[in-house]
């Protein structure tokens, strides 16, 4: 009996000693705080989804994919996230894109994206152009260095 609880020992180890071993982490880059805020025609621009699209290749070809993310508050103020909520982003270059909260843009028969903000509640949306939403067209960038970070993102609706 004593031999069959050892074997039974050692099996679970081994397997225990498998699963660890085949769950091995993801890379994870350090992160820094990072924050931004967005207007649109100079008033802060609410429920926009902002994502940071790496350049640097260390970022763009990780194992893992690196996308920080935030949406922006009332006030138009973004936090971060790339692992954990607000934890910031990874040190690098990134495109920007911005595109209207839920993903979808939403197009309007000349192409741009019908937005609501708090400025613009109960008023016509304002427009957000669909070159936002795309990070080559965008005309955004930031660059992550390890400090604190804080980017304005001003948005023109024309």
């Amino acid at each position: 009996m004593r031999a069959f609880r050892g074997i039974r020992f050692r099996g679970l180890m081994l397997i225990t000693a498998l699963a660890v071993v085949g769950c091995g982490e993801a890379e994870q880059f350090p992160t820094h705080p990072t924050t931004g805020i967005v207007t649109l025609d100079g008033q802060p621009f609410a429920g926009a989804e902002v994502w940071l699209v790496p350049k640097t290749e260390a970022l763009a070809k990780a194992t893992m994919t690196i996308r920080p993310y935030g949406r922006s508050a009332a006030d138009g103020t973004v936090k971060f996230t790339t692992y954990l909520i607000e934890d910031g982003a990874p040190v690098g270059d990134y495109d920007v894109m911005i595109i209207k909260e839920g993903g979808a843009q939403g197009p309007t028969d000349d192409g741009d994206a019908v937005v609501a903000t708090a400025a613009a509640k109960g008023k016509r949306g304002l427009r957000l152009p669909a070159k936002y939403g795309v990070p080559a067209t965008s005309g955004l960038s930031a660059t992550v260095k390890p400090t604190t970070n804080q980017f304005v993102f001003e948005l023109k609706s024309k």
